[in-house]
């Protein structure tokens, strides 16, 4: 694979899995809010999301919570 494409994959991988990331926290946002986790089990659960996101350079990404 020449190395242009091989860097275009790579970014369209990272822009998937950050978007995959983001899909994931509204998630868990929504069953915090129906009550079907605790804050608790948010909190933790994000911070393996948030641990994901720094392993592939994504830094730390936090969802607006929705009111």
């Amino acid at each position: 694979m020449a190395p242009e494409c091989k860097k275009e994959t790579n970014k369209a991988f990272l822009r998937l899995r950050q978007e995959t990331l983001t899909a994931e926290r509204l998630a868990l946002i929504r069953l915090r809010d129906e009550g079907t986790i605790s804050d608790e089990v948010l909190h933790r659960l994000e911070q393996e999301l948030d641990i994901e996101a720094l392993r592939l350079g994504l830094g730390e990404q936090r969802v607006e919570e929705r009111p």
